[in-house]
């Protein structure tokens, strides 16, 4: 056997593409800076709020809801007044009016236009294009990349395929030779000098494999993939319940005792 024989045995790996995590990291900050500039521009919506006041039997307590349109959050309150605060009020010598309301509704409207906010989304814009242009920036890199990998994983591809092409030729080359001395058209020497050139081009095998398998893992390093999943792949998936089960009454009706072989 040759000396590249043995890498025979490998799993062979194969370049691996897709998103690197320099392109998913500026996706990642686009997001987060659009999010930000959703957040900043909210705050120039008008927010409304809306109560209703409805008083109790007594008159000195009320229970108050409450919703603004900024959270769609509701509230409930209960107010109570203490009847001695109310003593002296009024018109001496008369009778206090008779007034009775059965519920209040109050609606405001509420808007912020103040510098900061302003400031706060310029400042979010701004970070929007930053992270835009990063990503443009990622994914030329990333197709440059790419472009590099697969030139440098062909090139050591090509190479490989010529030293085995030479190395079979050395191989045929030895053969004939070791024929031609075995007729006595040759000399030890020739053979010598065949096998080292076949030694040679084992070589240049493994120089070339080895470069190869270096371009390719260069495509899992970028694109940042495990090769274990290859080198290493998985053991069959632990059988279900039912399959265990099913094992377990075969061995059962297996173990038990036939009516012929019973006394």
């Amino acid at each position: 056997e040759g000396l590249a024989d043995g890498l025979d045995e490998l799993p062979r790996l194969d370049p691996v593409g897709g998103i690197s995590p320099a392109v998913a990291r500026a996706r990642l900050d686009v997001l987060l800076s659009e999010v930000g500039v959703a957040g900043a521009r909210r705050d120039f919506i008008p927010t409304a709020q809306a109560s209703y006041d409805i008083p109790l039997t007594d008159d000195k307590t009320q229970v108050s809801f409450s919703v603004e349109s900024a959270t769609l959050q509701p509230g409930v309150s209960l107010s109570y007044q203490d009847p001695r605060e109310d003593q002296g009020a009024g018109v001496p010598g008369q009778p206090e009016p008779d007034v009775r309301l059965n519920g209040t509704l109050t609606l405001g409207l509420s808007l912020d236009l103040s510098l900061g906010s302003f400031d706060t989304l310029r400042a979010a814009e701004r970070q929007l294009e930053a992270a835009q242009a990063g990503l443009v920036s990622a994914v030329e890199r990333d197709q440059l990349t790419a472009l590099t990998l697969n030139t440098a994983t062909e090139a050591n591809e090509v190479r490989l395929g010529l030293a085995q092409t030479a190395r079979q030729n050395a191989v045929t080359a030895l053969a004939e030779v070791t024929a031609r001395r075995d007729a006595g058209l040759a000399t030890d020497l020739d053979v010598a000098q065949s096998a080292f050139t076949l030694t040679q081009t084992e070589l240049d095998v493994l120089s070339a494999e080895r470069d190869l398998l270096v371009s390719v893992l260069d495509t899992y390093r970028t694109y940042a993939v495990a090769p274990s999943r290859v080198l290493f792949p998985q053991a069959d998936p632990a059988p279900s319940a039912a399959a265990e089960e099913d094992t377990a009454e075969e061995d059962a009706e297996e173990g038990e005792p036939s009516p012929e072989d019973q006394p």
